[in-house]
């Protein structure tokens, strides 16, 4: 597991080997985040136009998070090998 994007305070892209998971900040007063496997077709669009598909998927996720229920990954980012991987993101942002 590895954070491979982010775009601060709205969503961050992990990688699980092929697969592709965004964490979406999502609320206002209240702040939550909303966990999901991104598609192939997603994961494509997203090496092809780069963090503005991102940048939509969150727009889908908090207008419409009831659109992604059955691809969310809940309890994605209380698990150890996450926990390692925003240590691994932050140490190399920090260095540049």
């Amino acid at each position: 597991m590895e954070v491979i994007a982010e775009k601060p305070w709205s969503w961050m892209l992990f990688a699980d080997g092929e697969r592709r998971l965004l964490s979406v900040v999502c609320g206002g007063v209240g702040i939550y985040e909303i966990e999901f496997e991104l598609t192939d077709d997603e994961i494509s669009d997203y090496e092809t136009a780069g963090s503005a598909r991102l940048d939509k998927l969150a727009g889908v996720a908090r207008s419409t998070p009831t659109a992604l229920v059955t691809r969310r990954v809940p309890g994605l980012l209380s698990g150890g090998e996450v926990t390692a991987a925003l240590a691994a993101w932050r140490k190399r942002q920090s260095q540049g």
